[in-house]
């Protein structure tokens, strides 16, 4: 990972708040994904959380969640949000590749195209993280756009902050697939085409069981 710089100048924008207008549309994309994972007091662990917005929101659907992201400042906001509004949500500073907490959970998932931010390495590094903090039987959600052209370094500006690299990779189902079946059982993949600021995008959505 090695964006961090980048999301701790940026912090949260406005129209990211947790429940702001975007932010709803945004769940709503995976909404139905969560739906049939979720069930009465399920145990769920965000990963690259960022301000918590996709926590918040499972939890409002009654779940009992956990986020981590390893921007200190945004996990900073996240955990001053969920006592603002008396919210059980738990959050930690953690990178996703390399991450110990005390307990597992139900449903693990990675959301929002933050795969690109991963290199094929520390994908496999976050999956074996993931499978450790998975009960028997427990599931992971990955969500995804699919893009060619391999790794890509944009030169992004924060007011006031600076200017910072930002890397990304190219993931392609079939990679994606792969990887998940290094350590998972069972998986499906779904497929269909979502319009993300005006641009049309190809996207799937794994779901695997430990």
């Amino acid at each position: 990972m090695n964006n961090r710089a980048f999301y701790n100048a940026a912090g949260v924008r406005e129209e990211d708040l947790p429940f702001s207008a975007r932010s709803e549309k945004l769940f709503e994309r995976t909404r139905p994904f969560f739906d049939e994972l979720l069930f009465k007091n399920v145990e769920v662990l965000e990963l690259c959380c960022g301000n918590g917005r996709v926590s918040f929101a499972l939890e409002k659907s009654g779940a009992r969640v956990s986020g981590l992201d390893f921007a200190e400042d945004v996990i900073a906001f996240a955990k001053n949000y969920a006592r603002k509004i008396k919210s059980e949500a738990q959050f930690f500073v953690a990178d996703a590749t390399d991450f110990s907490l005390p307990q597992t959970f139900d449903l693990v998932f990675l959301t929002q195209n933050n795969l690109a931010e991963f290199s094929e390495s520390d994908f496999l590094k976050m999956l074996g993280c993931v499978y450790a903090h998975l009960k028997t039987n427990g599931k992971f959600l990955l969500e995804f756009y699919e893009r060619d052209g391999g790794e890509t370094t944009d030169v992004l500006h924060v007011p006031e902050k600076g200017t910072f690299l930002y890397r990304t990779y190219a993931w392609s189902a079939a990679a994606a697939e792969n990887a998940v079946k290094k350590f998972f059982r069972a998986e499906r993949t779904f497929f269909d085409e979502i319009e993300i600021r005006g641009r049309r995008k190809k996207r799937a959505v794994v779901v695997a069981e430990k």
